[in-house]
């Protein structure tokens, strides 16, 4: 940003709801891919009545005006309008953003640059900490998320053999509530050839979903038997729901250099169309 442009204007703040999250928290680093993750936030911000901010770890030998200047730019750029910019100047990028969203009783929702396995992982050094060390689930915007609104009407949860983590069965009745919304409760599985290992008569995706209707949340479980990936049933199945807020489990391991996210869910991130909400591995 050219030194003499003034910032956009900033539109009027919105009025929280005293919900679970103050603020939707975007870390962006002044790129482009980064930058893909703001219309995303913005409209979920919008949704559930929070406050958009915005968290840049700096240096502190650079004009801190300058800084905000350049990020609510991009944020013009990309058709919103920031409600707080987060500077922070950590030696630790990871750690930095993760304790601004904390003190920012944020959900952080990051952009994913979804690099092939060979590479890595979906997010690569920084966004792979940040999965590896956050605490609460986290929004990813992986490549084929588009810069339309984006308004979950449907919650997708996705299961495997091994019953969810508590804290993905919590995190799904939060975001049920919050969005007022019904939720699918997805299994895909392999078919059985042997008679001895047949299809479960009552799989995993039956007992969450009796779970969650206990607890209040109006929820279907849906078996897919299928020969092909498991991602590619979880995307076909989001794909008949309207707009959904897909919720799976990071299935990854918490050690630096390790995979952050298991195979299915690093697919899934990387050729969704829609964000995807990661719960951590503890």
């Amino acid at each position: 940003m050219p030194p003499h442009e003034e910032p956009p204007p900033t539109m009027e703040r919105r009025e929280t709801s005293g919900g679970p999250f103050a603020f939707i928290v975007v870390p962006i680093d002044l790129s482009q891919d980064a930058d893909r993750a703001l219309p995303v936030a913005a409209a979920l911000a919008d949704r559930i009545t929070a406050k958009l901010a915005v968290v840049t770890v700096t240096s502190p030998h650079l004009d801190p005006g300058r800084n905000e200047s350049e990020i609510r730019w991009h944020a013009s750029e990309a058709g919103v309008t920031v409600d707080q910019v987060l500077l922070r100047y950590d030696d630790d990028v990871a750690d930095g953003i993760l304790d601004a969203c904390r003190a920012a009783d944020g959900l952080l929702c990051p952009a994913s640059h979804a690099y092939g396995r060979i590479a890595g992982l979906i997010l690569d050094g920084v966004g792979a900490e940040l999965v590896r060390r956050s605490p609460a689930p986290l929004l990813i915007v992986g490549p084929e998320v588009t810069r339309q609104p984006w308004d979950p009407r449907s919650i997708l949860l996705c299961v495997d053999e091994t019953a969810p983590l508590a804290e993905t069965a919590e995190a799904t009745c939060l975001w049920a509530r919050l969005l007022h919304a019904d939720v699918e409760v997805l299994q895909v599985i392999p078919p059985r050839h042997d008679p001895n290992h047949p299809a479960p008569a009552y799989p995993t995706a039956q007992r969450v979903a009796d779970h969650l209707t206990e607890r209040g949340i109006t929820t279907t479980p849906k078996l897919v038997i299928t020969s092909r990936p498991a991602d590619e049933g979880i995307l076909e199945a989001a794909a008949e729901l309207r707009e959904p807020l897909v919720i799976m489990e990071a299935h990854g391991r918490r050690r630096h250099g390790s995979e952050a996210l298991g195979r299915t869910s690093h697919a899934v991130v990387e050729h969704s169309p829609l964000p995807v909400l990661i719960v951590p591995a503890r």
